[in-house]
Parts: C-alpha cells; sequence; structure tokens
C-alpha cells in the first residue's frame, strides 16, 4: 500500500511540475501560500494528537486504582486506567494469596504478574500493565493486603 501511495505522489508532484512552467507569477505566488497554509495546517494537527494523547494517557494514569467487592461478595471490581474488571471470588482469593505469599515487595509483583499474564491478560492490558516492575501492581498489590487477608 505505501508504494501506491508513493507512486500517487510522486504522480501529482510531477504533475505540478509540468504545469508549474506555465503558470504566471501570480499563480506561483498563490500556490507557495497555499502550499505554506497546507504544511502549517499539517504540523498543528499532529501537535494536537501528540496533545490529545499525552492528555489522554496522564488522565488514566492520574485515576486511582481502585478494588471493591459487589455488594452479594461473589465477585469484585478492579478499577484500573478508567477500566472496570470484573475478578471472581476465586481469582481475587488466588491474588489475595499471591499478594500475601512473601514481603518482597519484587517477588510479589513478579508473581501477580505472571498470575495475571497467564490468567487475564485482559487486566495487564487494559491497565497498562507492561512488566513486572510497573508501579500498578504494587499498588494493586498494597490495597488488597490493606482490604483483605489470607482465610485459614
Amino acid at each position: 500500500m505505501e508504494k501506491k501511495e508513493l507512486s500517487n505522489t510522486s504522480k501529482l508532484k510531477n504533475k505540478l511540475k509540468k504545469l508549474i512552467k506555465d503558470l504566471p507569477e501570480e499563480s506561483l505566488i498563490f500556490l507557495v501560500e497555499q502550499a505554506e497554509i497546507c504544511k502549517h495546517n499539517i504540523e498543528v494537527d499532529k501537535i494536537n494528537k501528540d496533545v490529545i494523547l499525552k492528555s489522554q494517557s496522564k488522565k488514566a494514569a492520574d485515576l486511582p486504582i481502585k478494588i471493591n467487592a459487589d455488594p452479594d461478595k461473589k465477585s469484585f471490581i478492579l478499577e484500573i486506567n478508567g477500566q472496570r474488571k470484573f475478578i471472581t471470588r476465586e481469582e481475587m482469593k488466588t491474588m489475595v494469596k499471591i499478594s500475601w505469599a512473601s514481603t518482597k515487595e519484587m517477588e510479589v509483583c513478579q508473581r501477580l504478574f505472571s498470575w495475571l499474564y497467564n490468567e487475564r491478560k485482559d487486566v495487564l492490558i487494559d491497565g497498562g500493565i507492561r512488566s513486572k516492575q510497573d508501579k500498578k501492581l504494587l499498588e494493586i498489590i498494597k490495597i488488597i493486603k490493606s482490604k483483605y487477608k489470607i482465610k485459614p
């Protein structure tokens, strides 16, 4: 597809070069002004897109992570990056066990990441968690530890 676009662009440039030869100075001035306006608009669009993307990613990153039980206590809702992920009771039990399995934060983060990667990859993807060192994992673990204990 890129070759098709490039060949089309090349054709248009060649056509413009041929047409320019016969145009008076006033028309050339007009074309230059229009080209400068087009170039400026493209640059502005790019800047606007970058600002929007940065704003959206910052907003998602600024949102707090929350874990709450459903009223029936049969499932849980993990809110991360503005996304709501439903966690079953059994999945939450596993996450609680993983969170309490060690006092070493990095070890727990690695275990939780591995479990999520194997069982609930959607949480990693929608949560924007890309590695075992992601701070969001540590935050999830801290929330779990503050709210839930292992029942014997």
